[in-house]
């Protein structure tokens, strides 16, 4: 299981919010970043989110 920086809000609700601050629909990696890189120093909280967060997606496209 992965850590997360999330607190109380769902997943939805923090995909709202970004989507407010881009001006458009989050894709899965920025979502996952919000949520598993912490605010105080840019870390990620755990090892296995850094190597999810970085793998190449399965179209070639990286998003993040």
């Amino acid at each position: 299981m992965s850590r997360h920086t999330g607190g109380s809000k769902s997943t939805i609700e923090h995909a709202r919010d970004l989507a407010r601050e881009l001006g458009r629909d989050p894709n899965f990696y920025e979502i996952f970043r919000k949520m598993h890189v912490k605010k105080a120093d840019g870390q990620f909280v755990d090892n296995k989110s850094q190597m999810i967060c970085n793998a190449p997606s399965r179209d070639g496209v990286r998003y993040v």
